[in-house]
């Protein structure tokens, strides 16, 4: 009987895997280039780099900068100016933006660029800056907006969607195993009696 019961129990992880990544059947949302590092900045100089998103759900998706994040304390942090989707230069721990739209099967390269003002002078050149740009992402299906927290640790990306179909199998194939489980115990306890 314990066959069957594990037996169950493994027919029904097999049919609904446990997804561990960051994209799935209700969202895939891949964020290129967060984090950048950037040494040796001469004043009135402009570093350039991109955001990359690609939408590989089968619904439209937006997403937005919310936030950015100093990640070696460096001083730099609080004089550089950022633009980011060609809007104008704010300071770095400013830095936001709109929303932006993604289509099914598109990728987006938007710009980031970082600007030293010139009358900081030559005495930040031999400083760095190591930061982390925080982006929030939604789906859009079906006229409704199903929000999404994107967060990122080192090179891992973290999806929490709100999306308890995962959940509801695995309480489902509990339930089935907490009723077989029972069923035995009582038809143990039984034939104990009858003896």
């Amino acid at each position: 009987m314990k066959r069957l019961v594990l037996g169950i129990m493994i027919l029904g992880v097999i049919a609904n895997p446990l997804k561990a990544v960051a994209s799935s059947d209700s969202f895939a949302f891949q964020v290129g280039g967060e984090e950048w590092r950037h040494e040796n900045i001469a004043p009135d100089e402009i570093i350039e780099d991109t955001v990359e998103v690609t939408n590989d759900t089968e619904y439209a998706l937006q997403f937005r900068l919310v936030d950015t994040e100093n990640l070696n304390e460096s001083p730099l942090y609080d004089v550089m100016l950022y633009s980011y989707n060609n809007q104008e230069f704010v300071d770095l721990k400013e830095l936001t933006s709109d929303w932006v739209e993604v289509e099914s099967g598109e990728t987006v390269q938007l710009p980031l660029k970082g600007y030293m003002p010139i009358e900081l002078g030559n005495d930040w050149q031999g400083k760095e800056l190591t930061a982390r740009f925080h982006f929030e992402g939604k789906i859009l299906e079906n006229d409704s907006e199903s929000t999404v927290d994107v967060t990122q640790q080192g090179n891992k990306v973290t999806v929490k969607t709100g999306d308890t179909s995962d959940f509801s199998m695995y309480l489902l194939i509990a339930a089935v195993s907490l009723v077989i489980i029972t069923i035995i115990g009582v038809r143990r306890c039984y034939i104990e009696k009858r003896q």
